[in-house]
């Protein structure tokens, strides 16, 4: 199997995506499916995730966090503070929308 690799393209794809909208960084893994790197919505702020249905709601899941300079996985019991930054999966248009919540 071959893959072709279009450096200009691939990046441009991603810079339009990271100036359209909050997002501090995006890739996409697939057509249709990403992964963008956003602060952390006041609306899930202090709130385990578990709680906060965001594969309902918004079809996105919270996969890591960053709090104080360090990076875990993020699970059901994990709770998000201002100032966090979290890694969000899910199709590509979710994950954009859900990286523009404040």
């Amino acid at each position: 199997m071959h893959k072709v690799i279009y450096p200009e393209k691939d990046m441009g794809r991603r810079v339009a995506h990271l100036v359209r909208g909050a997002a501090l960084d995006f890739i996409e893994i697939a057509p249709g499916y990403a992964m963008v790197k956003a602060p952390v919505p006041s609306s899930i702020q202090g709130i385990p995730l578990g709680d906060t249905k965001l594969r309902r709601t918004h079809g996105v899941t919270v996969a890591a966090f960053q709090h104080d300079d360090v990076w875990d996985n993020a699970d059901n019991v994990t709770v998000l503070h201002e100032g966090d930054t979290i890694l969000v999966v899910g199709k590509t248009r979710a994950a954009e929308h859900f990286a523009q919540l404040r």
